[in-house]
């Protein structure tokens, strides 16, 4: 989707420096092991570690936010030379789909500089250029799928695309990329940066149906090795050089561009409004599935510090007083494993107060030198600066996933973690402890083990 630089604000920010971080120059082994499993969302491809099937009334704020991260209230693609600005009034969800819908609709934004139409885009990235703001959600390594309806006429460009979580511009995967007046081309590439720094890219367009009559699953299968593109089940491009490869976290995008140097405008003859139908957006992770339970859990609170609430059967995260909630997980046995997946399970309990209008940050300690007998208040682990996700919106009685930043808590793997769950507001949630059996808080990973062979694996 960027086929240029993203925004003069990646200039201003420095992420557009010539080479890739280090994570992202190391070439990984190439066999995963996938762990058995009952769960009913265990498939070939691995473990389903985020979906969204639009189901509600409207897009769920913990996996989605509505502009990339150099804008909140409406944001364009400077670099691609668009028509649209994206409002979050175009992400429109009924009947059991998106709808990312293009308008001709002129605006003007604070910053004095107006657009033809609007349009719409989601993306489980950030809603801010900080880069200690965890996204919403990234992977290293899985299956990303989404099933959509592609909008036809000049001057349309729906795609569904990967970018890294360091904001830089490439690598970048593209899954689908579609020009309205040719909507029976699909186009798949990757953009990567090459040994001298310089932009380079591999790409094919596929011609089948016309995307834009019915539905069409789009997808993309990454690997350390290997990237496999596919539209409806039957590959369609292969990608097979680990350097250029993307090896770090990556956030989806999906969104309908208007105009930009590459479609060009649209004409007389394109609709609007138009839509960019999905009808869900699934992921599955790479690696042996590993599910902890908290080796201890406590909560304490700030107006009675001696008290400790580690033996009851639901924690609370409240600031009326102030209450934190430390769980403690194991992970020793993980030692130099690559985590391609991360997220915390927690289940709310049935009262109204375990329900809350502020978003709840899931905190990574430095220090987990602690039990649940002697912890307190006066005498806590204190909360670091690293926050590793954020729950928006709880209500009682659910279960959520929190998706926890990869590389900090990669970096912690083998040894005693202790995750910290507080509130930025003056209420929070309660939910269940580690004695509630199947309702206990559960950190789930997806690895790959430190030591593996090179044998291409064997998965579609």
């Amino acid at each position: 989707m960027l086929r240029v630089l993203i925004s003069s604000a990646l200039v201003s920010l420095g992420l557009l420096g010539p080479a890739l971080p280090e994570e992202a120059q190391r070439v990984l082994p190439a066999l995963h092991t996938i762990a058995a499993s009952k769960e009913a969302d265990r498939t070939a491809r691995g473990e389903l570690i985020f979906a969204d099937e639009f189901d509600g009334a409207q897009i769920d704020p913990t996996r989605w936010t509505t502009c990339y991260w150099w804008e909140t209230d409406g944001c364009t693609n400077e670099g691609n030379q668009e028509l649209a600005w994206y409002q979050p009034g175009n992400v429109l969800v009924d009947g059991g789909v998106l709808r990312l819908r293009a308008q001709a609709q002129p605006i003007e934004t604070a910053a004095g500089t107006s657009y033809p139409y609007t349009s719409g885009m989601i993306t489980t990235g950030r809603d801010t250029s900080r880069l200690a703001v965890p996204p919403r959600f990234t992977f290293r390594y899985g299956t990303a799928q989404v099933r959509a309806r592609l909008p036809r006429g000049a001057g349309l460009w729906p795609a569904f695309w990967l970018l890294p979580a360091t904001h830089r511009s490439k690598p970048e995967i593209d899954v689908l990329e579609m020009l309205g007046h040719d909507p029976a081309r699909v186009h798949l590439g990757l953009h990567y940066l090459d040994a001298q720094g310089e932009a380079d890219r591999f790409s094919t367009s596929w011609r089948g149906p016309d995307l834009s009559a019915g539905w069409h699953t789009f997808t993309i299968d990454w690997q350390p090795h290997l990237l496999v593109w596919s539209v409806d089940g039957v590959e369609r491009l292969r990608y097979s050089e680990p350097a250029h490869i993307p090896h770090e976290p990556m956030y989806l995008i999906i969104n309908l561009a208007v105009g930009g140097e590459w479609p060009g405008p649209p004409d007389e003859a394109t609709v609007f409004p138009s839509d960019y139908v999905v009808d869900f957006v699934r992921v599955w992770g790479y690696g042996e599935l590993v599910e902890l339970t908290p080796t201890a859990d406590a909560t304490v609170e700030q107006e009675e510090p001696t008290v400790n609430f580690g033996s009851a059967i639901t924690l609370h995260v409240d600031q009326k007083p102030v209450r934190i909630t430390y769980l403690q997980f194991d992970t020793r046995p993980l030692a130099g494993h690559t985590l391609t997946a991360a997220q915390l399970r927690i289940h709310t309990v049935a009262e109204t107060g375990a329900g809350s209008g502020h978003a709840q940050t899931v905190w990574l300690l430095e220090d987990a030198v602690w039990d649940e007998e002697s912890i307190t208040f006066a005498h806590r682990p204190p909360l670091s600066t690293q926050a590793l996700g954020v729950l928006r919106g709880s209500t009682a009685h659910g279960r959520y996933s929190l998706y926890l930043d990869l590389p900090p808590l990669e970096a912690q793997l083998g040894r005693l973690i202790t995750l910290a769950v507080a509130t930025d507001g003056d209420d929070g949630m309660d939910f269940y402890a580690r004695e509630a059996g199947a309702t206990a808080p559960r950190l789930i990973l997806t690895t790959i083990a430190a030591q593996t062979s090179t044998q291409e694996s064997s998965r579609p």
